[in-house]
């Protein structure tokens, strides 16, 4: 019951960080109408499953409360009766009422810390599945001098069981050479670009740099030799200069020369009251 809950509230978080991260987008697409029924029928199915799991809980303790009521009222009965007949004294009815309250206490502790172990224990169940789960993209050998020459064969890649995005692709691209994939959203233009970073590897066919398949290449060193600059930029919460080396072993007279061909040193990063050490925030 508390994993179904969980997963309602999962969704229903998923459903606003999605609406609110792509408000515009939504504005655009005439998509509100939608997205709204979408998330007041999330909000729906996580109430039903609150108020559910909001019921056992009550129930849990009022049986358990009603229980120590009956117990009070049988020790009182009981024990007044004893005490009547003088076989307990009034001091004794007062200590077997204090000890059982005390008794019933742990119980009703025990009960609660019960859902709250039920609570952490799914959480943990994610995150062990969440750690334990194979690493599909396996490394391979290191080159540290690769030319660029990136050819496409018979490349098909699909997401899970679904329609295949890319079917029977091939291409090439020559260094030195300049191309411009174009196309409606949804063609696989991006799909291609994460293939070649490896995020993912496609189903069948092979992508390959200088005639080296690039599963055989290791992770770490194919994406160190690959530059994008994607059309959201993200730019860390660190000083300027940070954000350009990104923990590359860059020298400062290296990193100016950079600045100096991309003309953004004398233009913008010199007129800043820190240049490279100011810390950034927003976007430049």
């Amino acid at each position: 019951m508390d994993g179904i809950f969980r997963s309602s509230i999962g969704a229903l978080n998923s459903s606003a960080q999605e609406m609110i991260g792509n408000l515009f987008a939504f504005a655009e697409g005439g998509l509100n109408r939608y997205f709204k029924k979408k998330h007041i029928d999330l909000e729906t199915n996580y109430a039903k499953k609150n108020i559910r799991g909001s019921y056992i809980v009550t129930l849990n303790h009022s049986v358990l409360s009603f229980i120590n009521s009956i117990t009070v009222a049988v020790l009182l009965c009981y024990g007044g009766y004893k005490v009547i007949m003088g076989t307990l004294s009034y001091g004794g009815l007062v200590t077997f009422n204090l000890y059982s309250q005390r008794f019933m206490s742990p119980i009703l502790q025990m009960v609660d810390f019960n859902n709250t172990l039920t609570s952490c224990s799914i959480s943990w169940q994610n995150v062990q599945h969440l750690l334990n789960a194979e690493i599909s993209v396996k490394n391979g050998t290191e080159i540290q001098a690769l030319q660029g020459n990136i050819k496409f064969d018979n490349v098909f890649f699909a997401y899970a069981d679904k329609k295949p995005v890319l079917h029977d692709v091939s291409m090439e691209f020559k260094k030195g050479e300049i191309h411009a994939l174009v196309g409606p959203s949804g063609v696989g233009k991006t799909t291609l670009i994460h293939l070649l970073f490896r995020l993912w590897d496609c189903k069948d066919g092979t992508i390959t740099i200088d005639g080296i398949n690039i599963k055989s290449l290791d992770t770490n060193c194919l994406r160190s030799q690959i530059s994008i600059v994607s059309q959201n930029i993200f730019l860390l919460n660190d000083t300027i200069h940070n954000n350009i080396v990104l923990g590359n072993n860059i020298s400062d007279s290296e990193l100016q020369n950079i600045l100096i061909q991309a003309d953004i040193l004398g233009f913008y990063l010199m007129k800043l009251p820190q240049c490279l050490t100011m810390k950034q925030r927003t976007k430049l």
